[in-house]
Order: C-alpha cells, then sequence, then structure tokens
C-alpha cells in the first residue's frame, strides 16, 4: 500500500519522521519517539508538512500519557452512555468503565495527525468487539475528544487490485 520514498526529518519531539506515499496521492510521516506511541502525520496531495501546526503534534506526543488516558477516559465515557455501541451489554460495560485507563484493553496506540486542528489516538488492537478487524480511534479537535470511530466495517486497501 504505502511505498518509502527515501526522505527523512529529524524533529527533536516526533523524532526520526519517514515519508511514504500512498494510494489516492496521500502522503504519510512515519515516526517513533524515545515514548511508546509511534506517529503518523497524514496529508493529500503533497508531502509538505508545512499545512501541519508542529507545535501541536510535539505539545500531545510530548505527553503521551496525558493523551492516552484522556483518549481512554473518552471510551469509557462512550462506552457507559451507550455499551451496544462497542458490541457489549451493559454488565460488561460498566466493568470496563471501573477499569484504570492503564487497565482498559485497547493496545497498540498511534498518534495520527491531519492539517487543522484534528487528530486521532488510534488502538490498532483491543479485547473489545468493536475492536475486530481494525481498532478503534478517538477522534479529537484540539484537546477536545469528540467522537469514538468504529473501524469494524472498514475495508483494508489492496494495491494488488
Amino acid at each position: 500500500m504505502e511505498k518509502f520514498t527515501g526522505e527523512t526529518l529529524q524533529d527533536p519531539v516526533l523524532g526520526n519522521l519517514e515519508l511514504y506515499s500512498g494510494p489516492e496521492d496521500i502522503y504519510l510521516w512515519k515516526g517513533r519517539t524515545d515514548g511508546k506511541v509511534p506517529v503518523n502525520i497524514m496529508l493529500e496531495g503533497s508531502s509538505d508538512l508545512s499545512v501541519i501546526n508542529m507545535d501541536h503534534c510535539r505539545s500531545i506526543v510530548g505527553n503521551e500519557d496525558k493523551w492516552l488516558d484522556n483518549g481512554i477516559l473518552f471510551l469509557q465515557a462512550q462506552l457507559k452512555a451507550d455499551p451496544a455501541f462497542f458490541g457489549l451489554d451493559a454488565e460488561a460495560g460498566e466493568e470496563l468503565v471501573a477499569m484504570t485507563p492503564d487497565q482498559f484493553p485497547v493496545y497498540s496506540p498511534t498518534f495520527i495527525f491531519y492539517p487543522g486542528e484534528e487528530w486521532l489516538l488510534h488502538f490498532s488492537e483491543g479485547d473489545l468487539p468493536i475492536c475486530e478487524p481494525y481498532g478503534v480511534s478517538v477522534l479529537f479537535n484540539g484537546e477536545t475528544p469528540v467522537s469514538v470511530d468504529d473501524l469494524s466495517e472498514g475495508e483494508m486497501y489492496d494495491d494488488e487490485e
């Protein structure tokens, strides 16, 4: 799906960013910091990072534990309000809502940034029914979580077609 272009950029907070080109004029800068959460910056039509608020990205990545907790707390609040959306009954939902963020069963987080203020905290794995097969994401607008993205009906892009 994506091909490494050979272009790299070193950022003091985001780490070593590598540029990949994907389908339909999509560009993806991938980075891994000294922390535990990989970083993706997704652009359409150009790989130019000048359209990204890099200070905003750095502030999120530089406080990854805070944002992981905020994302999980939002997942728990949404789970409490609508356990069926997550594929659970009320009783199972209550057990998960009572967990601390570090116990909540979602794994393999990635920060995904876009031009503008919206960004995703994507957990590619989890023990919740909603997590099959592609995980679950929390959409943020700036510092405010606004929705949970159900990726269970998504389709994987296959560049062989």
